[in-house]
Order: structure tokens, then C-alpha cells, then sequence
């Protein structure tokens, strides 16, 4: 069994995985099973595109969000408070209602 070597971790949203995984199925005959798996899950999932995804995580996080969260409210695009509210449930401090509203306009105007 080959062993794959890490070099770094960051959190992506289903378009870049996407982009990044039918730009190695280019590259090479056949992707791996996982990787296989991983592009038609991203394919049948990915709710905006490559660009737009990275443009709401860049606005989520000027709004002051970690870039983790922005990762998991743009893979799935709440289209209310009460959906959105969903990702803050774990925090301590629940952000206020005009900062959902900031987020929600975000993900609308790219919607």
C-alpha cells in the first residue's frame, strides 16, 4: 500500500473540489476511486459556480466569519435566518440578526 504525504490542509468549497479534481482527471487517464467518487458527488451537489464560491467566501469572511464557516455556509447556500442560524448553533455567541442578514444578502446576490 502506497502512502500519500500531505502537504497542506485547507478547507474548499464542492466547486473548487470540482475544479481542482476535472482539472486532474485532464491531466491523467483515469482518477482514482475516491477521487472518482469525490467529482461525481461535487458534480451532482455544487450549488454555484468556481468563481462566485470564491467571491462569497472572500465577502463572508470580510464580514468577519472564519473562513471554515464561509466554506460550510457556501456548500449550502441557507436561503433563510432559520437555515443559516443552523451553522451558528455550536458558538457561544450567536451572531446578530442584521449580521445574518449581511450574510444572507451575500449569498443571494450570487445566487
Amino acid at each position: 500500500m502506497t502512502t500519500k504525504e500531505i502537504y497542506s490542509e485547507e478547507p474548499v468549497t464542492i466547486p473548487e473540489v470540482k475544479k481542482l479534481l476535472t482539472g486532474i482527471s485532464k491531466e491523467r487517464e483515469e482518477l482514482e476511486y475516491v477521487q472518482q467518487k469525490a467529482l461525481e458527488h461535487a458534480q451532482h451537489t455544487a450549488k454555484t459556480s468556481y468563481k462566485n464560491a470564491v467571491a462569497m467566501v472572500n465577502e463572508l469572511v470580510s464580514l468577519g466569519l472564519t473562513k471554515e464557516k464561509a466554506v460550510e455556509i457556501v456548500n449550502s447556500m441557507p436561503v433563510d435566518r432559520d437555515e443559516l442560524r443552523v451553522f451558528f448553533s455550536k458558538e457561544r455567541k450567536q451572531p446578530e440578526t442584521e449580521q445574518i442578514d449581511k450574510i444572507l444578502e451575500v449569498l443571494a446576490k450570487y445566487r
